[in-house]
């Protein structure tokens, strides 16, 4: 760690972090504490006094968030992000250069078990020491140091934490794991799991460079069907995490699902909290999601629009005669269902864009437009109806 440089330190005012801040304090570091309190134990506010006060006495500049409101939900989870926004927040206030976490070697075992039961390729097996997660520099310094390690320093040294009686609660997978298996571990099979998680991680790195090449290479078709199911998988993970989509807990089955429309070579818009992922014949990219729009026109006038244009002048295919009574107009992007009456009969509006394979990432954004009686009476690149149709037509639509 940069000395010089301010860091953000997560204090929970349990033993591993509150050994964390005494060693960082010893050292001078340029630190500001993070501590979030959950309302969700008896002891959170006494935490979050011990920490208060603790910081208070040594002139610490110390940041509470009280997150006693989170969405329901897998409540780790909802901590995770809470917490990790509020890191992001304030290393932007404090101009920090990352953020300082108490994890320590049972936390890496522990991870390292409970990614061996998923049965996924991760990025790294256990824990690292420096690494990113959502734009953060987080660093990771008692990696090397038991629980026991710290417990005992705490003691020796006089340094007062509380205790998260959540942690012994066997809910969790993760405190099944530390019960059950790490704190039972003698010595020498710690340090067996350890050079097992260092070669693990050098085998890993081979399957990696396979991963980071396929995504390199940005889905090259060939490439991509040529490649392993656990490649891809992860490939596809890597990708979306690239693209801001968090891809990191993905199930198995999620990753299959859809790695199957990619190889199925369709046209097709998949829909994630916050962006959109296309895929046309093969070819994947990610999109913005945005609001579907609606524009009313009163009467006839030209118009411009980030998705359309009315004009007074076009070709065929974006003509159509409109009449009075058809005001007010609606003009929106296509909708499931939409259809519109031809000569021949009624289309639906979504296989006119897939027989002309038209890209996913397009068709968001197709436009139709709707008469006053909610019928469709044009799609740009059908045309109009059967009842808007004449050799004079007054308006146009184009793209």
């Amino acid at each position: 760690m940069e000395r010089k440089q301010t860091y953000i330190v997560g204090v929970s005012g349990g033993s591993d972090s509150m050994v964390l801040l005494h060693l960082l304090n010893l050292n001078k570091q340029d630190i500001v504490v993070a501590h979030v309190n959950y309302k969700k134990r008896k002891s959170s506010d006494d935490d979050q006094k011990l920490v208060e006060d603790y910081c208070r006495k040594r002139e610490i500049p110390c940041e509470v968030l009280i997150a006693d409101q989170l969405p329901k939900g897998n409540f780790q989870e909802q901590a995770r992000k809470a917490r990790y926004q509020f890191f992001q927040k304030l290393a932007e206030k404090y101009d920090a250069f990352g953020v300082v976490i108490a994890h320590h070697m049972d936390d890496h075992l522990e991870t390292y078990l409970l990614q061996k039961e998923s049965k996924r390729i991760p990025l790294y097996w256990g824990l690292k020491e420096v690494v990113q997660i959502d734009g953060l520099r987080i660093v990771r310094p008692l990696l090397d140091f038991s629980k026991q390690d710290i417990i005992s320093y705490a003691k020796e040294k006089g340094i007062p934490y509380g205790e998260d009686e959540t942690n012994q609660l066997k809910v969790y997978k993760r405190n099944q794991i530390r019960h059950e298996n790490v704190s039972l571990l003698t010595e020498q099979e710690r340090e067996t799991l350890l050079e097992e998680i260092i070669e693990d991680n050098k085998e890993l790195e081979i399957k990696q460079s396979e991963v980071r090449a396929l995504v390199e290479k940005d889905f090259e078709k060939k490439s991509y069907q040529e490649a392993v199911e656990e490649i891809r998988f992860e490939a596809l993970r890597l990708w979306l995490l690239n693209h801001e989509i968090d891809s990191r807990h993905f199930t198995v089955a999620h990753l299959k699902e859809i790695d199957q429309l990619i190889r199925k070579e369709k046209s097709i818009r998949y829909e994630f909290s916050n962006k959109f992922l296309y895929i046309d014949n093969g070819y994947v990219s990610i999109g913005e999601k945005e609001d579907a729009y609606s524009y009313i026109l009163e009467e006839m006038e030209e118009m411009e629009t980030p998705y359309f244009k009315i004009k007074k002048e076009g070709d065929s295919l974006s003509a159509i005669t409109v009449s009075r009574e058809d005001f007010p107009l609606e003009i929106r992007n296509w909708r499931a269902g939409d259809k519109i009456e031809l000569r021949y009969g009624h289309k639906k509006v979504s296989r006119f864009l897939i027989e002309r394979k038209i890209p996913a990432k397009m068709r968001a954004h197709w436009p139709v437009v709707v008469n006053n009686k909610g019928e469709i009476i044009f799609v740009l690149g059908i045309g109009c109806d059967v009842e808007h149709y004449s050799n004079i037509p007054n308006m146009f639509v184009v793209k």
